[in-house]
């Protein structure tokens, strides 16, 4: 990732915005990091990545929902293949 001051940021904003296409841009102030620029692409991933959340999860949060608790001795069915 490349860092950038904000000012320089501010001043080369086109810049930013084309070298986000390819990879992270830091801002910076004092040294700081206060910002991320990514290009639209990689934002999109971030986002769905966000939102999404393990079956089991999602089906616990309904209210009365259950997962029975397997017989030890059920091993499945036998199948030929």
């Amino acid at each position: 990732m490349v860092d950038w001051q904000v000012q320089e940021a501010k001043a080369e904003l086109s810049a930013v915005i084309k070298a986000a296409q390819s990879e992270p841009q830091v801002i910076t102030r004092h040294g700081e990091p206060v910002a991320v620029v990514v290009s639209y692409t990689h934002y999109e991933v971030l986002r769905l990545k966000e939102g999404r959340q393990p079956l089991v999860s999602f089906l616990q949060s309904w209210p009365d929902f259950e997962i029975p608790a397997r017989d030890e001795s059920d091993h499945g069915r036998n199948i030929t293949l």
